[in-house]
This record gives C-alpha cells, structure tokens and sequence, in this order.
C-alpha cells in the first residue's frame, strides 16, 4: 500500500479535471473461455496536464453472467493497469463480477480502482475489460438481466471517472 504525504500548500494532491462517461444502454457479448472483450461505451479520455500527475480511475458496472464467473480491469490504451501480481495457476485480474450460478436475474455492482502514473502529457484511453473467468464460452450482461424484457426487472447504468491528480 502506497502512502502519500503531501506538504503544507504544497499543490500536490489537488483534483485538477474531472472525466467521466455514463453508459446507460444494454450490452451484451458471447466472450470464450478465458478471453476479454471491451464494454463498449465504457471509456473515456483524458489529457494530463503535467508528466507528474497521476489520474485516478473509478469504474462502477451493473452486470451480470450468465452462470459463468466474470472479471472486470481497467486498461489504459492498450496496457492492462492495477492488476494482481500472478500466484500459481491464477489469472490476474483487478475486480470481479462473481459467479452467478443458475441465475442470470440479479445484477451484480462491481467497483473497480486504480491510481495511475502515466508520465505523460499526451491524451490517454481508459476502458472497461470484461473477461469470462469460466471454462467454456458464456454470455455476459451489462446494464440488464439477461432476460431483460420483463416489465419485474430493472435496466441500469454504469459509470467510469477519471480524475487527473496534480504530482
């Protein structure tokens, strides 16, 4: 665990810009076994304005499997960020969506986070990975049931927010 300490009016730590994206429509996607997708509509973009700054990343996504186990990352560009270090036989992954058994009514909330030094000035791409945990192809949901045109279930929204942090 990271610790920072900041000095008195110091300028470090202050919220510089903020960024967010909002996906209110349904997705789905067949994903194989063991492989990730992008949630499409679950990105956005962000321009630091200092090599120093950090940009904090915040996802919240209403989801659900259909019986399969789900896993959810945070990419920037095209490199996976904030993931866990690889033990034994494991994945590495950053958050989970949890396995939905038999049913594909719930939603599931996950949140997902990460603090990101990107020594850059250039415009950077976060988004949303969905990836199927399972041993076989399965289909994921986001922002609905799986059976989601039954007027006893809900739709949803979920978000992803960038806050550029000055260093």
């Amino acid at each position: 665990m990271a610790l920072i300490t900041l000095g008195a009016n110091s300028g470090k730590g202050k919220v510089l810009q903020v960024v967010t994206t909002t996906k209110t429509d349904a997705w789905s996607a067949s994903v194989a076994a063991s492989a990730e997708v992008e949630v499409t509509g679950l990105a956005l973009t962000i321009t630091p304005s200092s090599t120093s700054s950090k940009i904090f990343v915040i996802a919240n996504i209403s989801s659900v499997a259909d019986g399969y186990w789900q896993y959810f990352n945070i990419k920037r560009d095209s490199t996976q960020i904030g993931i866990g270090d690889q033990h034994g036989s494991n994945r590495q992954r950053r958050a989970t969506g949890g396995n939905r058994g038999t049913t594909v009514d719930g939603i599931m909330a996950t949140s997902c986070s990460v603090l990101d030094t990107p020594s850059s000035t250039s415009a950077l791409d976060y988004q949303i990975v969905l990836a199927n945990g399972a041993g076989s192809t399965g289909t994921h949901y986001v922002n609905q049931n799986a059976s989601s045109d039954i007027t006893s279930r809900a739709s949803f929204a979920s978000t992803i927010t960038a806050y550029e942090i000055s260093g």
